[in-house]
C-alpha cells in the first residue's frame, strides 16, 4: 500500500495488532487498543464501533456505548467544577467535610449520599469509587436511587 492508502486504512478502523497484543491477549487487547485510540482522538466513534462490532458481533453494543458514558461523566465533572453553580460549591464542601470524618473513622456513607441527593434536589446523583490494586485499579460509577 502507498502512504495515503495506509492512512486511509488506519482511519477506517484498523488496529495495530502488535500494540493490541502488548496490552492484553486476544479480543480484550483489541478492545483496549481501540478504546485508547478513541480517547486519544486517533479514532472516531464510528470506526471504534465498527472495530468492536467486527470483533465481538452484536454483543459489542454495551462496549461501544462506553465512550458515550465516559463523555457524559467528563461533562458532569466539568459542571461540578464550574464556579457559577452554587450546588457545585456545596458538593465540594460536603465531600471535604466527609473526607475529614472518614479520616476520623466516623464516615456514614448513607448520610453522605442523602446529603448529596438533597443538595442536587431533582438531578441524578452518581456514586463514583476508585480502588487501587497492585499495578492497576478500577473506577466505578453507580446511579444512586431516588
Amino acid at each position: 500500500k502507498d502512504g495515503a492508502a495506509a492512512k486511509e486504512g488506519a482511519d477506517a478502523g484498523d488496529i495495530d495488532e502488535a500494540e493490541a497484543a502488548a496490552l492484553a491477549p486476544g479480543v480484550y487487547g483489541i478492545f483496549l487498543c481501540a478504546l485508547r485510540q478513541l480517547v486519544d482522538g486517533k479514532l472516531d466513534a464510528v470506526a471504534y464501533e465498527d472495530i468492536l462490532r467486527r470483533e465481538l458481533g452484536p454483543c459489542a453494543y454495551i462496549l461501544f456505548t462506553l465512550h458515550k458514558l465516559v463523555g457524559q461523566l467528563a461533562k458532569q465533572l466539568q459542571a461540578l467544577l464550574d464556579s457559577e453553580h452554587a450546588e457545585s460549591e456545596q458538593l465540594v464542601q460536603l465531600f471535604t467535610y466527609e473526607r475529614r470524618r472518614a479520616a476520623q473513622g466516623s464516615l456514614n456513607v448513607r448520610a453522605y449520599e442523602a446529603n448529596a441527593r438533597a443538595t442536587l434536589d431533582e438531578d441524578e446523583c452518581y456514586a463514583i469509587a476508585q480502588t487501587y490494586e497492585g499495578n492497576g485499579g478500577s473506577l466505578s460509577a453507580q446511579l444512586l436511587p431516588f
